[in-house]
């Protein structure tokens, strides 16, 4: 099974969904989760179905959460910051909870979304994937240029991180996939 997660912003034009659509024939992924698609639903859901997705879950604005039937998807709650989510994998009866984010561009905003995943850590009891943009970097080399960062939110970030039980699984693709050279990935929690 293979998630595809891609802050797209905006997934209207025509460039944007063909190339969607080439990682989708390429790499045939159970579920995918955009951030940013500055679409409204009609359009969305145009191209799930182009791409032959089963189902889909919206949350204003811009969050859509396609998925296949490979995997059955209980979305617990969402809001405009995260869907959070139980995925089943029909084939192997596996249940495993997964926590898709999109963090806030403001600090104060952020600390809400991280007070929401200490929630979660604290009640969660199925092994948790959390797929995230949480717009911050783990280290100050996942940034090149730009303003110059703030050590004390990166400490603060581990420390959500680390109170959560969440360890960083890494970037397998390469380094800098963004034109603002930050790397998005995914935490899993160690049980």
């Amino acid at each position: 099974m293979l998630i595809l997660t891609w802050n797209c912003q905006g997934i209207g034009r025509s460039l944007t969904s063909q190339a969607l659509g080439d990682l989708v024939q390429k790499r045939s992924p159970s579920i995918i989760y955009l951030m940013e698609t500055k679409n409204n639903m009609v359009k969305l859901e145009t191209i799930r179905h182009r791409l032959k997705f089963n189902y889909g879950s919206y949350v204003d604005p811009g969050l859509a959460l396609w998925w296949n039937n490979d995997v059955s998807v209980d979305v617990e709650f969402s809001h405009k910051n995260l869907i959070h989510t139980v995925i089943t994998i029909k084939a192997e009866s596996l249940r495993w909870a997964a926590t898709f984010v999109y963090g806030c561009p403001t600090h104060a905003g952020n600390e809400r979304v991280w007070d929401e995943l200490h929630d979660i850590a604290s009640f969660e009891r199925l092994p948790w994937l959390c797929i995230r943009d949480f717009n911050q970097v783990l280290r100050v080399s996942d940034k090149v240029g730009g303003n110059i960062l703030d050590s004390g939110r990166i400490d603060a970030f581990h420390d959500m991180l680390n109170d959560c039980g969440l360890v960083d699984l890494e970037c397998k693709a390469p380094r800098f996939t963004w034109r603002n050279n930050r790397t998005d990935g995914a935490f899993i929690m160690e049980n």
